[in-house]
Formats: structure tokens, C-alpha cells, sequence
């Protein structure tokens, strides 16, 4: 192509052009199209499986699916709330096995076929070995699923680990007004003992970080005197809550984190004394912040399950209704893992 002294382009036939694009070079129609000269690889399971392995993210479905009214049973929510992922993860591997397996041979059978190979052609440790690269690419969490879909549930957070934690004797080794409130009344009056229990369960809420006021004592003072009347090491302090399980869980399950604990922090907490041999106790409504924290080894449980060998439950004796037992707010945070021991040379 020239271009005349009007800045006209012409072809080399010498018409000039036109438009938007007169002045503009063309490629020559007649010349071959461009082609890949690079073959397809041979469809064999190493070839296969660096293929898979080079997929980007999310191009494998997840393998396993959780319908909206899959959720966490009893035992499993215990086992979550401990942080006991292998109990956890036990309880729900078969079905995740089977889900994972048959969704991954559905994958491979579409992707095998669009690279010219039948998936069913390979052998049992062929196949395992396609199967093992799909499912290095799952990014399904069946664990994660599961308790987002479970409903608020009725939790106790230990506080004291039995009455008789509660209470102590003073420097001279002796119990105020020589009751020891832990026990039976032997003999004294309602009155010797009501005071030091009320005293004893003010103290372990001051170690929780609640302020007392006069309406704190008023609710201890409710709880002594609708309580449990014999106080021995089955009969516990709680707070009892109305929450989800993920705010409640006192290690991670991820089996990687080294979280030793969580701080928990109610304003309005309830809280329940409840004797978890007989069934009897009586909860209250604490005004303020309370403070708590719950480790694996002292973790927050269901209060009331169907298969328990911890006793009685609150729900159990009473018939609650749940979300009354919702605290005004709950805040959680995980404690920092601990660092590591230096080297000693």
C-alpha cells in the first residue's frame, strides 16, 4: 500500500481506500492459517494426573456435599466443642469417604474422556492413584458445613469444677460459724449455712470478673436459697447459654492450630448450681461481665444430651425454654498459642 499526497491510502492496484481503517495494512488472505505444531499428550495416568495437579483452584467440585439440613448430632457437637477432631472426624468419615469417592470417579470419568481415555480402563491402583490427585484438589469442608448448619444449642461453661471447690476453710483451718457448707446441714440451722454458701458463690463470680452489686447478691442469694440443699462434688457452677457451638468450641479441630484455650466474656450471663447426681438446682441472671475460659481439658458441653455420663442436666430437670438462656452478648476470642522453648546449647 502508497499513500498519496491527500494522505490516502492506496492498494496495489492503485484504488484508494476508505473508512475507519484506509491506511491500515491487511493481512494477505491467501497465506496459511497459523497452526499448533505441539501434539496432544498420550492419555496415560501420569500425563493424567499432572494435569489434575495443574487445574486452578475450584476446578475440581467439591467431593463432598452438605445439605441444608445436614448438621452436627449430640456427639458430635461434644466432640467439637472439646476440639476433639479425631473423634470428630471419626464419626464422619465414612460418609465423607464415600461422598469423596464416588464424586471423584464422577469427575474423572468427564475429564478422562475429554482427554481421550476411559477411567474405568485403568486398573483398581491406576485409578487410586487418578482418585489420590483429585483429591488433593478438594477444597470441600464437610466439618465447617456441618456446623454452620446446626442450630443454637443449650451449653454449659464449667465455672467451678464441683461445691466443694467453692468453699474453704479460714487461716485457722476452720469453717465459718464451724459449718462446713460443702455438706448436709448435720444439725445446723438454715441460717448458719445460707450466709457462707452465699459469701462462697460471690467470691468464685469476683474470680470471673463480675462486680458485686446488690442486685448480684440478690441473684446469688436466690440461687443458695432455691438450690441444691446439700452441697458434695457433684454439684457444679455453670453458666448455662443459649449459643452456637462455634463460639463455644474450646480447642480448634482444624488439626493444625495450637490454640491452648478461649476467653469467653458474657454480659447478662445465667447462671446455674445444679446438683448433677439428683437433678436439683436453680439458675439466675448475673447483671455485668463475667469472664471465663475454656481449654480441651475444661471445655464447654451440652447441657443436656441424650447419651451423657455426666448426670442430670437443666434442661433435663426443668423443661427450659432455650433461648431464654441467651445471654445479653457473648464475645469469644482464641488465646495466643504458646510460643516455643528456645534451643539450650
Amino acid at each position: 500500500m502508497t499513500i498519496d499526497a491527500a494522505g490516502r491510502g492506496h492498494n496495489s492496484a492503485g484504488t484508494p481506500g476508505g473508512g475507519q481503517f484506509n491506511g491500515h495494512n491487511r493481512d494477505d488472505a491467501t497465506s496459511a492459517p497459523l497452526t499448533l505444531a505441539v501434539p496432544p499428550a498420550e492419555p496415560t495416568v501420569e500425563n493424567l494426573t499432572a494435569l489434575i495437579q495443574e487445574l486452578p483452584a475450584h476446578a475440581v467440585p467439591d467431593l463432598t456435599f452438605v445439605n441444608y439440613d445436614d448438621h452436627l448430632n449430640e456427639q458430635q457437637a461434644d466432640a467439637y466443642l472439646r476440639g476433639d477432631d479425631d473423634s470428630l472426624y471419626d464419626s464422619i468419615s465414612d460418609w465423607v469417604n464415600e461422598q469423596s469417592h464416588d464424586s471423584a470417579e464422577t469427575f474423572l470419568r468427564d475429564f478422562c474422556q475429554e482427554h481421550g481415555a476411559d477411567y474405568d480402563d485403568f486398573d483398581i491402583d491406576e485409578q487410586l492413584d487418578l482418585r489420590t490427585a483429585v483429591y488433593d484438589k478438594d477444597t470441600s469442608n464437610p466439618v465447617r458445613d456441618l456446623v454452620r448448619n446446626t442450630p443454637d444449642q443449650l451449653i454449659r461453661v464449667p465455672l467451678v469444677a464441683g461445691a466443694g471447690s467453692l468453699l474453704s476453710p479460714g487461716e485457722d483451718g476452720r469453717w465459718p460459724d464451724d459449718v462446713d457448707p460443702r455438706f448436709s446441714f448435720g444439725g445446723h440451722s438454715y441460717e448458719a449455712i445460707h450466709g457462707p454458701r452465699v459469701k462462697a458463690l460471690e467470691d468464685a463470680l469476683r474470680g470471673h470478673g463480675v462486680t458485686i452489686t446488690p442486685e448480684v447478691t440478690e441473684a446469688v442469694d436466690d440461687i443458695v436459697a432455691n438450690g441444691p440443699a446439700h452441697w458434695h462434688e457433684a454439684v457444679d457452677l455453670d453458666v448455662i447459654t443459649y449459643s452456637p457451638v462455634d463460639e463455644l468450641q474450646s480447642g480448634p479441630t482444624d488439626g493444625v492450630s495450637l490454640n491452648p484455650g478461649r476467653k469467653l466474656t458474657f454480659e447478662g450471663a445465667e447462671v446455674v448450681l445444679i446438683d448433677r447426681m439428683n437433678g436439683s438446682g436453680y439458675s439466675a441472671r448475673i447483671p455485668g461481665t463475667l469472664t471465663t475460659t475454656i481449654t480441651p481439658e475444661r471445655p464447654a458441653f451440652l447441657d443436656s444430651p441424650s447419651k451423657s455420663d455426666r448426670g442430670y442436666g437443666w434442661d433435663d430437670v426443668a423443661g427450659v425454654y432455650k433461648p431464654a438462656f441467651r445471654p445479653d452478648s457473648l464475645t469469644s476470642e482464641w488465646l495466643p498459642a504458646e510460643a516455643p522453648e528456645a534451643a539450650t546449647a
